[in-house]
């Protein structure tokens, strides 16, 4: 992400891939602000995935799509990102729970 960001001034990508790469760092040396990096992330993430189909149902592109092909091919399209979304949350809760808690500066 952080190299296709320099290659296509996509900024913002950029600033995407330095985070997530300082949340790597964080989150292996379970620093307690590094669960808020990946917050983030799953945030920009989601926002992302609901900005585009979003944007290709306004446009009318994709309930034309969806409705040429049969209700098993339709459910399957969505699998990947049900798949990108429940690993997103489980990303989340494993911050939330290993990463800085108090617990761990007490003993």
């Amino acid at each position: 992400m952080l190299f296709g960001a320099v290659e296509t001034h996509s900024w913002y990508m950029g600033v995407i891939g330095a985070a997530l790469l300082l949340a790597v760092g964080g989150a292996v040396t379970r620093q307690r602000w590094a669960k808020f990096l990946v917050y983030a992330f799953a945030a920009i993430l989601t926002f992302q995935w609901l900005r585009i189909v979003g944007g290709q149902i306004t446009s009318g592109l994709l309930i034309p799509y969806l409705r040429e092909m049969s209700l098993r091919n339709a459910v399957l399209t969505f699998i990947p990102a049900g798949l990108m979304f429940v690993l997103t949350g489980y990303c989340c809760y494993v911050a939330s729970r290993y990463f800085g808690n108090r617990e761990d500066h007490v003993r």
